[in-house]
């Protein structure tokens, strides 16, 4: 109900896009940062069923994951019959393209869509159950895609002129190509999964804009994404713009 709601909405925006003109060329972003784990849940779930059945496993992992995504610690999690585990590594590195129309001096709306490849991976250091309790990992491979519309504020930071802070509210939907590879001394499962979700994110950047013509801007950018599943996701990045 909620994002049906939210859906209207785009058209909305789509329609606003359509009758303000275009403030500038559409601008190329870089991002490093963090890798967005938002649907490696259901790739997980898809992948424990190849060996234990979807009716159980699959299930309750899948669960204990969102716990874990939504609380977006590096910590460690239990739920039912997964044992704890957390997060050894994290990576994401995309490109994206970003395009504004004005509505007024620091207000704007925006269409952005990226592309980016992360790679996590989990430890379980008591296994993956109680039946399989030697210690494994859990990697992902993700390539994302997602295209987002939404509105952002600016306004210069106080006693700078140099820096920008930016805010951001926007709705999108992301397409996410998953490979997992389950390890431990007893078993080997690899699988591969296209998912998809709605998303609602809300951001903050500090932002140093190009200081010339052909320059390179800076931004430090904060983003906490929530899915239609109810899962949350925090991520920290660096954006070089042009």
């Amino acid at each position: 109900m909620f994002f049906s709601v939210l859906s209207r909405g785009c058209r909305v925006l789509f329609l606003v896009l359509a009758a303000f003109p275009a403030s500038a060329e559409p601008r190329i972003f870089l991002v490093l940062g963090e890798s967005r784990d938002g649907q490696i849940g259901g790739a997980l779930s898809a992948t424990l069923a190849q060996f234990c059945g979807p009716s159980r496993c699959g299930e309750t992992w899948a669960q204990a994951h969102a716990r874990a995504a939504k609380s977006a610690q590096g910590e460690v999690f239990g739920f039912e019959d997964a044992l704890p585990w957390y997060r050894r590594s994290s990576r994401r590195i995309g490109l994206g393209l970003q395009a504004d129309r004005e509505l007024s001096e620091s207000l704007a709306a925006t269409f952005t869509v990226s592309a980016a490849f992360g790679q996590s991976r989990y430890a379980f250091p008591q296994g993956f159950t109680r039946v399989l309790s030697e210690p494994g990992t859990v990697g992902f491979k993700t390539l994302e895609i997602d295209p987002t519309l939404g509105l952002e504020w600016h306004a210069p930071v106080p006693r700078s002129d140099r820096f920008t802070l930016r805010t951001r509210l926007g709705i999108g939907h992301e397409i996410a190509f998953i490979r997992t590879r389950v390890d431990n001394p007893v078993l080997r499962v690899r699988s591969n999964a296209t998912l998809h979700a709605n998303f609602l994110e809300l951001g903050a950047a500090l932002s140093m804009p190009p200081s010339h013509d052909g320059a390179i801007g800076l931004e430090l950018a904060f983003a906490a994404r929530g899915y239609s599943g109810e899962r949350l996701t925090l991520t920290t990045e660096l954006r070089f713009r042009r």
